[in-house]
C-alpha cells in the first residue's frame, strides 16, 4: 500500500495525473512530466512538491525542460539519482532528444514517464477565467479559446494581456469583453518563435506557408503549394520544414491526399492576428482567388469557413455553393442563427433547391432553440442583405467549425434531412420528460444520438436532453458538473443559444434540489444571455426559477420584479404557465402569506395538469402539502405515483403521506402534546417514518425536503419524550439545510428545541475540556450527583450518549 502524502492539492487541475507523480514518489522514484509548452507540466511539479511527504522533500531535485541538460550535468544527475541522493521531478517538451542518461533513468524505472491529457475546450476556459479573476464573455471566449483540446495556456493568457493593455478586449465589472478597436497581437511573434519555431521573417516562404495554414485550417496540401508560389514566388520546401520542426501537421484526407494545420491550437487561432493589415489583405486576395476556383464540395471544412470569413472581410461576393456548405458546416457545429444568415446569403444568390433545403433546416433549428418549451414556433423571415450585415459583423475567428479531423459532411439535402429529424426526435425527447414518461425520453434520445452520428455533428441537445432526464432521478454532484460542463463548452465556442439552455437548466436543478444561492447565478446568466438573443422561453423559464431562488434567499421584493412580467404573460404557455404560479406560491409562503401560497400552488398543478405535465403537476401538489394541504391533495398525488418506481416520485409520495398523516395527528409543528398523549404511539411511528423520508430525500438529492423531513421527525420525537432522538433529527435538520444556504426549517422549532439551559451548557462545556465530574463541581461548588444529572440532561438533548460526542454536538 502506498503510503499517505501530508496532503492533496485542493484544486488540480489534473488529479490523476498528480496521483501518479505522488504514488512514483512514494515508492522513492522521480517524475518526467512530458508535453506541449504551455500544456501545464510546470504546474503539475509544483502540485507534486507541495503534496509530497515532508521527509522526502530536501532530496527532491526539479527540473523544467530537461532536453536542455548537456551530456555532463545529465550523467553527474542520473549518478546523484542511482545513489539515492535526489529524487527528480523534471519536465519535458513533447518530442524533444532527450539525454542518453535521463533515458536510462526512464527505462531502469528510476524515473516514471507521466503524460497530462490535453484540457478540453471547456476546461481551458476555466483555467484562463481563474488566472484572469473574471469571466470571458461570450464573443472573447469564441476569439481566444481553441475548439481542439489542448494549447499553448501561456500565450493565450499573453494574448489576453495584450489585448487588455491595447485596449481591443476590456473589463466591464467581472467580464471581459469586446473593445472598441481590432485585435493586433504583433507582440505576440518572439514567443511565437520562442516556443513554436515559428519563422517571424516575413520574407521566409516558411513564414508565410504558417500564415496561410493559420488562415485556412485543414488547407489541401496541393492547393497550399500552389498559393504559396503564386504569393511567393516558391515554395523552397516551405511546408515540409513546418513539419520537421513540429510546427504543422500533415493530415491524411482520401481521396486528395494530404492537409496540412498548425499542431497548437492556440497558435491556429491567434496566428491570424499577428500579421500586418495590408500583409493580411495580400494573403487574402491570394487564397480567395485560389479557394473560388474550385467546386465547394471539393473544399475541406477549414477551406470552407475561410472562404467566407476573407469574402467577408474583403467585401467580395460568396458563391452560393460555398454559402450552402458553410450553413451546413454551421448547424453541425450548433450554430443555427448563423446557418439562418448564410443559407439566406446562399438563396440570395441562386443557390437553388439545396440551399432551400438548408434554409428551411436552419430556419427550424434555430426557432427550436430559441422556442424551447413553448408553443410559438414561428421564425421571422430574415432579409438577406441584413444576414449579409449580420455576417459581415462578425470578427474574424467567430466562424468555427471545431476539429474538422472529427467530421464529415454529405451532400446538403442528405445533411438538412437527418438534422431536422434529429431536432424533431429530441424535442419528443423534452415533451416527454415534462409529461413524465422516462423510458419515452430515453427512446428518442437514443434515436437523436443515432440520427447524429454518421455525421459527427454536434450533440447539444441529446446531451441537454439526457441531463434533463437524469434530473428528475436526484441532483447529483455529476449531474451538476455534467450541466457546467455543457455551460462552459458553449461558452468557449460562442454558443449563446447553448449557454442559455445551459445555464437555465443548471439553475433549475440547483433550485429543484432547494440549492436556491448557488441557483441565482446561472439563472440570472441565462435570463441576460436569452434575454439578449431573443430566446422568449428560455427568459421565461429563467425567470420564473430565479424569482423563487430569490424569494428564498430572503430578497421578495426582487421576486415579486422578476416574476410579475412573467405572470402577464405566460397564460398558457407551455410549462411556463404552471411554473409562474407555482414561483408565485413560493414568493408568497416567503412572505408568510400562507393560504394565498397554498392557493397558487393548487393553481399551478391544475395549470400544469391541464397541460399533460404529470411530473409538474406532482411537483405542485408537493408544494400545496407543504404549505398545509396534504390531506385534500393526498389522493392525487397517490394517483400520479401508483405505477412509477423511481427514487425521486417515490420519495415525494412519502412525503406527502407523511404530512397528511402529520395533519391527522393534529401534530402540525408547535402542536405537540407530551409523551403520554392519546397519539403516542401513531407520533413515534410517524416521527421514524419522517426520519426514514429525510435519509431517502438526502440521498436523491433534495437537501431542503430533507431538512424539513428531519424537523418534523424532531418535533414528533420530542412530544413522545425522546430527546436523545429529537435533538438527533434536529442535527440532521440542519446539516442538510446548511447545504441549501439557509437556516433550519421553521418546523425544526419547538418549546424545548431550544437547546440546553445555561447551567447545562455550562457543565457540557467543561466536560469537553476534559474536566471530570468531581472537578467540575468543585469549580461550580456543586455536588457530583448534581453534575451527572445535569449532564445526563445534556446527553438526552443533544442526541449523545458518551462524553467523547459532546464537543461535535455543543459546535
Amino acid at each position: 500500500m502506498r503510503p499517505t502524502t501530508n496532503r492533496r492539492p485542493a484544486e488540480s487541475l489534473r488529479p490523476a495525473e498528480v496521483e501518479t507523480i505522488l504514488e512514483s514518489l512514494a515508492r522513492g522514484e522521480g517524475a518526467l512530466v512530458v508535453g506541449e509548452p504551455g500544456s501545464g507540466r510546470t504546474r503539475m511539479i509544483a502540485e507534486a512538491v507541495d503534496a509530497a511527504d515532508a521527509a522526502l522533500r530536501p532530496r527532491l531535485w526539479v527540473g523544467d525542460t530537461i532536453e536542455r541538460l548537456d551530456g555532463d550535468a545529465a550523467e553527474r544527475l542520473a549518478e546523484a539519482v542511482g545513489r539515492g541522493r535526489l529524487v527528480p521531478l523534471m519536465t519535458a517538451t513533447q518530442g524533444a532528444r532527450l539525454a542518453p542518461p535521463v533515458h536510462e533513468l526512464l527505462r531502469s524505472g528510476r524515473v516514471t514517464r507521466v503524460e497530462p491529457t490535453p484540457f478540453s475546450p471547456a476546461q481551458t476556459l476555466r483555467i484562463v477565467e481563474g488566472e484572469l479573476g473574471c469571466t470571458l464573455g461570450a464573443g472573447v471566449a469564441a476569439d481566444f479559446v481553441p475548439q481542439r483540446p489542448g494549447g499553448d495556456l501561456t500565450l493565450l493568457l499573453s494574448a489576453l494581456d495584450i489585448g487588455l493593455r491595447q485596449g481591443s478586449i476590456r473589463r466591464d465589472g467581472g467580464v471581459v469583453v469586446e473593445g472598441p478597436r481590432g485585435y493586433d497581437l504583433d507582440e505576440l511573434r518572439p514567443l511565437l518563435e520562442e516556443r513554436h519555431r515559428i519563422p517571424v521573417d516575413d520574407d521566409d516562404p516558411a513564414a508565410v506557408a504558417a500564415h496561410l495554414i493559420g488562415l485556412v485550417p485543414d488547407l489541401d496540401l496541393l492547393a497550399a503549394e500552389a498559393l504559396l508560389a503564386d504569393v511567393t514566388g516558391q515554395a523552397d520546401r516551405a511546408f515540409e520544414r513546418l513539419e520537421d520542426s513540429g510546427v504543422v501537421d500533415v493530415l491524411d484526407s482520401p481521396p486528395s491526399g494530404f492537409r496540412l494545420r498548425l499542431h497548437d491550437p492556440v497558435v491556429e487561432l491567434l496566428l491570424p492576428h499577428t500579421m500586418g493589415r495590408l500583409r493580411r489583405r495580400r494573403l487574402s486576395a491570394g487564397l480567395l482567388d485560389s479557394l473560388t476556383a474550385r467546386p465547394a464540395d471539393q473544399l475541406g471544412e477549414g477551406e470552407v469557413v475561410a472562404l467566407v470569413r476573407e469574402s467577408v472581410a474583403l467585401g467580395r461576393p460568396l458563391p452560393a455553393d460555398a454559402a450552402t456548405r458553410a450553413a451546413i458546416l454551421t448547424l453541425h457545429a450548433g450554430q443555427a442563427e448563423l446557418a439562418v444568415h448564410l443559407a439566406e446569403i446562399a438563396v440570395e444568390a441562386g443557390g437553388g433547391l439545396s440551399s432551400q433545403l438548408t434554409l428551411s433546416a436552419a430556419r427550424a433549428r434555430f426557432s427550436e432553440a430559441h422556442a424551447e418549451s413553448t408553443s410559438n414556433w414561428s421564425l421571422p423571415r430574415h432579409q438577406a442583405t441584413l444576414a449579409r450585415d449580420l455576417v459581415a459583423s462578425m470578427t474574424i475567428n467567430r466562424l468555427r467549425i471545431g476539429n474538422p479531423a472529427e467530421t464529415t459532411v454529405a451532400a446538403s439535402t442528405e445533411s438538412t434531412g437527418w438534422m431536422v429529424e434529429s431536432d424533431r426526435l429530441a424535442q419528443e425527447a423534452s415533451r416527454a420528460v415534462l409529461v413524465g414518461d422516462p423510458e419515452l425520453a430515453r427512446t428518442r434520445l437514443a434515436e437523436a444520438e443515432a440520427a447524429l452520428a454518421p455525421s459527427g455533428a454536434d450533440r447539444f441537445r441529446v446531451r441537454w436532453g439526457r441531463a434533463q432526464l437524469d434530473l428528475f432521478d436526484g441532483v447529483s454532484e455529476s449531474l451538476l458538473a455534467e450541466l457546467r460542463g455543457l455551460r462552459d463548452e458553449a461558452r468557449s465556442r460562442g454558443i449563446g443559444s447553448h449557454q442559455a439552455m445551459a445555464s437555465m437548466l443548471l439553475g433549475f436543478a440547483l433550485q429543484f434540489a432547494g440549492r436556491s444561492a448557488e441557483a441565482l447565478g446561472p439563472l440570472r446568466e441565462a435570463e441576460l444571455l436569452a434575454s439578449s438573443l431573443g430566446m422568449d422561453g428560455i427568459v421565461h423559464r429563467a425567470r420564473t426559477d430565479l424569482a423563487a431562488a430569490l424569494a428564498a434567499t430572503g430578497d421578495s421584493h426582487a421576486a415579486w420584479e422578476i416574476l410579475r412580467p412573467v405572470l402577464d404573460v405566460a397564460d398558457g404557455e407551455l410549462f411556463v404557465h404552471g411554473q409562474a404560479l407555482a414561483s408565485k406560491g413560493r414568493v408568497l409562503a416567503a412572505e408568510g402569506r400562507q393560504s394565498e401560497a397554498a392557493a397558487a400552488a393548487v393553481s399551478a398543478a391544475a395549470a400544469h395538469e391541464s397541460q399533460g405535465l404529470a411530473l409538474f403537476t406532482l411537483f405542485a401538489l408537493v408544494d400545496a402539502a407543504r404549505l398545509g394541504l396534504a390531506g385534500s391533495v393526498c389522493a392525487r398525488v397517490e394517483r400520479l405515483t401508483r405505477d412509477v418506481a423511481d427514487l425521486t416520485r417515490t420519495s415525494l409520495a412519502r412525503h406527502v403521506r407523511a404530512l397528511a398523516a402529520l395533519e391527522r395527528l393534529g401534530a402540525r409543528p408547535g402542536e405537540h402534546e407530551g409523551p403520554g398523549g392519546e397519539y403516542g404511539d401513531d407520533r413515534r411511528s410517524l416521527a421514524s417514518e419522517f426520519s426514514a423520508i429525510g435519509a431517502l430525500e438526502a440521498a436523491v438529492g433534495f437537501p431542503l425536503l430533507s431538512a424539513e423531513s428531519f424537523a418534523h421527525a424532531g418535533v414528533l420525537h420530542e412530544s413522545c419524550g425522546q430527546d436523545r432522538e429529537a435533538a438527533a433529527a434536529r442535527r440532521s435538520s440542519e446539516r442538510q439545510a446548511q447545504q441549501c444556504g439557509v437556516i433550519a426549517p421553521a418546523s425544526a422549532t419547538s418549546p424545548r428545541a431550544s437547546g440546553l439551559s445555561e447551567r447545562e451548557r455550562e457543565i457540557a462545556s467543561l466536560a469537553v475540556e476534559g474536566l471530570s465530574n468531581r472537578e467540575i463541581g468543585e469549580r461550580l461548588v456543586i455536588s457530583v450527583r448534581t453534575v451527572e444529572t445535569h449532564l445526563l440532561r445534556a446527553y438526552r438533548k443533544l442526541g449523545v450518549r458518551e462524553r467523547s460526542e459532546l464537543a461535535a454536538a455543543l459546535s
